[in-house]
């Protein structure tokens, strides 16, 4: 991501843009096409110029507006734990893990609207 680039312009436009490019009619198509991966890999996808928070924002309206907010929320709580667990929950539940399993909740949490759910 781009310091410069990524704020400029008309941020909603340029994801409808790459989104379309790609064959889908919405953002919310977009991620549903990639269940599990990371908000970041989204960005990376869409190009330099996107950030993982600009996606999540553009779902969060998406989902607004269909009513489809819980959804979202569930979604967002499996792509944080498949960032953190690429190779799958962890065997051992040690304090690493459980450290890792608080930084997924916590930032899925953050991410979580008042409300929602």
């Amino acid at each position: 991501m781009s310091g410069g680039e990524t704020w400029r312009g008309d941020i909603k436009a340029r994801l409808s843009e790459r989104v379309r490019e790609r064959g889908f009619a919405s953002l919310l198509a977009f991620a549903e096409a990639r269940p599990a991966v990371p908000l970041y890999v989204l960005a990376d996808e869409l190009g330099f110029d996107v950030a993982a928070v600009q996606i999540l924002s553009g779902l969060m309206n998406e989902a607004e507006q269909r009513k489809q907010v819980t959804r979202l929320v569930r979604d967002v709580l499996v792509r944080e734990l498949a960032e953190r667990f690429s190779n799958g929950w962890p065997d051992v539940r040690d304090d690493a893990a459980r450290g890792e399993v608080a930084m997924g909740l916590g930032s899925w949490f953050a991410y979580t609207p008042p409300g929602a759910g």
